[in-house]
């Protein structure tokens, strides 16, 4: 079997592939009628989720501002104070998924 490694980030247990992106003068208020440069982000990471066979993640931080993560989807969305839709994708505050969701969500615990 052959490894497929795309992203910014691999981790060989870990259950997602995650691109990471910082910066870009995005307004969000144009994301009502989409974003370009969101929607290459997100085709980036499912075209390395789909050869990694990983769930896709894009992580993405403006400048001063807290980072968002985006995901197809998250079990248990309920529990958060705040997330949005963006296409297909929820979109939530990066900090308050690394608080909220456990190992278990972000690891792959068979050895």
């Amino acid at each position: 079997a052959h490894n497929f490694y795309g992203g910014d980030i691999i981790c060989e247990n870990f259950n997602f592939v995650i691109e990471s992106k910082s910066g870009y003068d995005i307004d969000f208020i144009t994301a009502f009628e989409g974003n370009r440069q969101i929607d290459e982000f997100l085709k980036q990471v499912s075209d390395d989720s789909n050869r990694c066979h990983k769930q896709p993640m894009l992580i993405w931080k403006k400048d001063r501002k807290q980072p968002l993560a985006f995901l197809k989807s998250l079990p248990g969305k309920e529990c958060f104070q705040y997330y949005m839709h963006y296409r297909e994708w929820l979109v939530f505050s990066l900090n308050e998924l690394l608080e909220q969701m456990s190992d278990e969500f972000f690891f792959n615990q068979t050895t």
